[in-house]
C-alpha cells in the first residue's frame, strides 16, 4: 500500500510518503507559520525524490489537529483536493497521537512496557497546553484535552496508577513540570519529540481499517483567538 501523509497542525511542516509500507521519501522543517506557502512544494519535492505520481497513491495521511486553526485548515484542505479524481482515501489522525507514536518509534523499548504511560504536551497559550493520555503501545487512553498549566499533571494523575511511569514530552512538557513535584507516579522526560513528523502519521494510516477513513474533521478544542469586527 502507498501512503502519502503531511502535517502542517503546529510548529513544523513535514511530508512522507510509503511505498508498500516503506519510507522513500521525507520531508521535515521546522515552521510556526507559512504552510500553505510550503506545503505543496514540499509534497512535489517528495513525489520526486520517492519517483511515485499522486495516481499511485492508496492513502492521504493528514493530521486533524488539535493545533493552529490556520495549519490544521491548510492541511485539510490540501487533503480533500488531493485526493479529487484518484482512488485515494483519507485517514485523519490526532497530533498528540503521531506526537505518542514518534515516541515510541524515538526510544522504543523504553517506553513499550505495561507500566508505560505516554502524555504529549503542547503549548496552547493563554496558559493553556493540549494533552492526551496514551499507554506505550500508543494507543489512547483518553481523549484530547485543552487544559490549564498549573493543573494538567493533576488530570493525568487521576488516570494513572501509582506505579506507572509516566512520561511528558512535546513543546509544553517544560511549562508543566514546574507543577509535577512531589508526584511520586509522575516523572518527566522531554527532547523527544516537540512536533508531529508525517513519517509517524503515514505508519498509524497504514494501520487504519477502512471503516476508519474518510472525509476528516478538525479537532478544535477551543475557540478561534481571532474574531469577527463586533462579536463577543
Amino acid at each position: 500500500m502507498n501512503v502519502l501523509a503531511f502535517d502542517t497542525a503546529m510548529g513544523a511542516c513535514s511530508v512522507a510518503i510509503l511505498k508498500s509500507g516503506n519510507l522513500v521519501a521525507h520531508h521535515f522543517e521546522e515552521q510556526p507559520r507559512g504552510h500553505a506557502e510550503t506545503l505543496v512544494p514540499a509534497i512535489e519535492s517528495c513525489f520526486r525524490c520517492a519517483k511515485l505520481e499522486m495516481s499511485v497513491i492508496d492513502r492521504v495521511g493528514v493530521t486533524a489537529g488539535p493545533g493552529t486553526f490556520t495549519g490544521i485548515r491548510v492541511g485539510l484542505a490540501t487533503a480533500r483536493a488531493l485526493v479529487l479524481g484518484t482512488r485515494a482515501r483519507i485517514g485523519s489522525v490526532c497530533t498528540l497521537q503521531v506526537l505518542a507514536k514518534g515516541l515510541t518509534q524515538s526510544i522504543g523499548s523504553k517506553v513499550r512496557s505495561p507500566r508505560s504511560v505516554l502524555v504529549p504536551v503542547c503549548d496552547a497559550r493563554r496558559g493553556e497546553v493540549y494533552l492526551q493520555v496514551f499507554d506505550g503501545q500508543a494507543q489512547p487512553l483518553s481523549e484530547p484535552m485543552v487544559l490549564p498549566v498549573k493543573s494538567a499533571g493533576e488530570h493525568v494523575e487521576a488516570l494513572a496508577k501509582a506505579d506507572d511511569r509516566v512520561l511528558y514530552f512535546g513543546s509544553g512538557a517544560d511549562l508543566i513540570s514546574p507543577y509535577l513535584a512531589g508526584r511520586e507516579a509522575l516523572k518527566y522526560e522531554t527532547g523527544h519529540p516537540v512536533h508531529p513528523d508525517a513519517k509517524n502519521l503515514a505508519s498509524l494510516v497504514l494501520e487504519m481499517q477502512d471503516a476508519e477513513l474518510g472525509i476528516p474533521s478538525p479537532i478544535y478544542l477551543r475557540p478561534p483567538d481571532a474574531k469577527l469586527p463586533g462579536s463577543k
